[in-house]
């Protein structure tokens, strides 16, 4: 049944994205290889925050290099993306710690598969918790960034007489636009996972109190809420790298093999 729907899934995207199409196909797998090295690296013992940075670069340098190809689009790109993983890490950490949200909950304690499992694991549950969240937002924020940094190189393709100030201001617009719908992709993907959860609560009859203190429901929410608040922090860290890649000499002249930033549509056109 796998191999069918990859089959299938393998025919729509090379049909319809044509060589682009594949490439999305081959980056998907080699996306699930690097989660899978991962996850032997942690049984290992390797430390969680080094698996959680090396794993968010390769990811990102698989789905903006090789779909996207080198350019200064994807670099901005994954600079905006690093910078924001950073952070997010450093606001999941304190969340997890004053929140105490880390480790099992109280539904997975209770459950009667947790009787089989060990809960010495080994692994830092705060570490972890930040290695989840990091993976479960990537895709948004990685989609997001790109999605800016295009949109600013088209817009300094067709006023290449654009300011640094102009650039970031026509990014931070249509970074408006994505934000909505990009917040309500998590919101959607998040309420269809913690469905069974929610009829658990019901089930239950937990509470407002017992609920809004229940560590399985603070754990969903925390994910859901940092998720937004990473691909909203995107948009103006994109805006400005890319905004700020374009209109340096310096940066122009390494990406364009020019000695100042190209001012015309033609050279500008290249990177497209």
């Amino acid at each position: 049944m796998i191999l069918a729907l990859g089959i299938i899934l393998f025919a729509l995207m090379s049909l319809i994205g044509s060589e682009r199409g594949v490439k999305s196909f081959v980056a998907l797998f080699l996306n699930i290889l690097i989660t899978m090295i991962s996850i032997y690296l942690l049984i290992q013992g390797v430390n969680t925050i080094f698996v959680m940075l090396a794993s968010t670069v390769l990811f990102s340098l698989v789905t903006l290099f090789y779909i996207n190809e080198y350019n200064l689009k994807t670099v901005g790109a994954l600079f905006s993306v690093i910078l924001v993983v950073v952070l997010l890490s450093l606001l999941i950490t304190f969340i997890s710690y004053h929140g105490h949200i880390a480790g099992y909950n109280e539904i997975d304690i209770y459950e009667e598969i947790s009787m089989y499992l060990s809960v010495d694991l080994h692994i830092n549950t705060y570490q972890l918790l930040i290695l989840t969240t990091i993976w479960g937002l990537l895709g948004a924020i990685l989609d997001t960034s790109i999605s800016v940094a295009s949109a600013i190189h088209e817009i300094a393709v067709i006023r290449p007489d654009a300011s640094r100030k102009d650039l970031f201001r026509s990014g931070m617009a249509i970074g408006k636009d994505i934000l909505g719908t990009t917040a309500n992709t998590l919101v959607f993907v998040a309420l269809g996972e913690s469905l069974m959860l929610a009829l658990y609560y019901y089930k239950a009859q937990y509470a407002i109190e017992t609920l809004i203190n229940a560590k399985s429901f603070l754990q969903e929410i925390a994910a859901v809420f940092t998720a937004c608040i990473g691909c909203t922090l995107i948009i103006p860290i994109t805006a400005a790298m890319i905004s700020y890649f374009l209109k340096s000499p310096r940066i122009g002249a390494y990406f364009y093999r020019k000695n100042t930033l190209p001012n015309t549509e033609q050279t500008l056109r290249k990177e497209s």
